[in-house]
């Protein structure tokens, strides 16, 4: 009886210890068959078509309201947009479809068509999972939930003198300045207003 209870113990402990990582498995994916070369796809998602939302410096150090963490950290599946590695052609690993117009420092965070034109689909074949992504189908994407959750992270971070510092912090890094701080506020601002008229 005791022998049967360690082992029935044990072995709930060994599943109990493999389900997170069981969890987190992706199901495998898979690209429709449209003749696109890796090259061909990759230029489709990460290629700047002139799209400028803001600055990426801005984009990276603004931060979620709901969770103390950068805007973008979950490459925005949240909102249903597609995860791309971070590569050559994608170093700072955005999800399909969002760019930097220029280079990391003082480029423009974009959309290219990819965003809204790369649909993919979780089907079960056989009992298993599967993801089939398809180039050029439409997205499931909500646009306008992250659209209006970007201007409403933008006024806060504008309104709340805090959250500012902080963003002004992670801006301009080793170049912070009381004086550089209002400059990038007042451009900031203007961002803001402007965008937030545009929602």
């Amino acid at each position: 009886m005791r022998t049967s209870f360690k082992l029935l113990l044990l072995s709930s402990v060994i599943v109990a210890a493999a389900a997170p990582a069981l969890a987190q498995t992706a199901p495998p994916l898979q690209y429709a068959r449209q003749g696109w070369s890796e090259d061909d796809r990759q230029a489709f998602y990460t290629t700047s078509q002139g799209s400028h939302m803001m600055p990426y410096a801005w984009y990276k150090a603004l931060r979620r309201l709901d969770k103390d963490e950068p805007f973008g950290a979950d490459q925005l599946q949240r909102y249903g947009y597609l995860p791309n590695d971070r590569s050559a052609k994608n170093p700072e690993g955005l999800p399909v479809g969002f760019v930097i117009d220029g280079d990391v420092t003082t480029g423009f965070f974009g959309m290219t068509c990819s965003a809204c034109h790369t649909g993919q689909i979780e089907y079960v074949k056989n009992g298993v999972s599967q993801q089939l992504r398809i180039d050029g189908a439409p997205t499931t994407a909500n646009f306008q939930l992250f659209l209006t959750e970007l201007t409403a992270a933008a006024r806060e971070t504008l309104k709340d003198s805090a959250r500012f510092d902080t963003f002004a912090h992670a801006v301009l890094g080793s170049r912070y300045s009381t004086s550089r701080a209002n400059t990038l506020k007042d451009d900031f601002k203007k961002w803001v207003d402007e965008f937030g008229r545009f929602m």
